[in-house]
């Protein structure tokens, strides 16, 4: 629990974000020597199954971007939901809680003693940071659709209400 930050997980959500645009500049071109993330597969799979036709790079990056994150929501979710999980458990301190682990293991049961830890992990740890990552994402996917559009002053999603530009 004391490891619970809710500072840090916007971060990792935040990075996710940001691995997300990078992909998608590589796609078109403007950030070729950069490392492709570990989502790149779904960014591309993504641009390819969904043409649109904006002529500014920067708009088109900014709509694909925002899509994405709100399309794949639960893959980046879960993926900093892992990245904290392995981050807050660096640190636990292992010999006192296996010892706590064991004594109410044997009064209660292996089978039970690991479903309450879960319980109790999924409510009061994973619960609560993964309100703030979910929260992050939406908001930077959000922020990527209220880009305005240099050749029609529109913003993007205006373009998704009234249909978008498909190629």
């Amino acid at each position: 629990m004391a490891r619970l930050d809710l500072g840090t997980i916007g971060e990792m959500a935040n990075g996710i974000c940001w691995r997300i645009q990078s992909d998608c500049y590589i796609l078109y071109g403007t950030e070729e020597k950069k490392e492709k993330s570990e989502f790149f597969d779904i960014v591309k799979d993504y641009i390819n199954n969904h043409p649109c036709n904006f002529n500014d790079r920067h708009a088109k990056v900014q709509f694909y971007v925002g899509n994405i994150l709100i399309e794949h929501l639960n893959i980046f979710a879960d993926k900093v939901k892992r990245e904290y999980e392995e981050n807050a458990l660096s640190d636990v301190d292992y010999p006192v809680s296996n010892n706590m682990y064991k004594e109410i293991s044997d009064i209660i049961g292996e089978k039970r003693m690991g479903r309450l830890n879960e319980t109790l992990c999924e409510a009061f740890v994973f619960g609560p940071i993964m309100v703030s990552a979910v929260q992050q994402i939406i908001i930077r996917g959000l922020q990527m659709l209220c880009y305005r559009d240099p050749e029609s002053s529109k913003q993007l999603y205006q373009f998704m209400l009234g249909g978008k530009p498909n190629g």
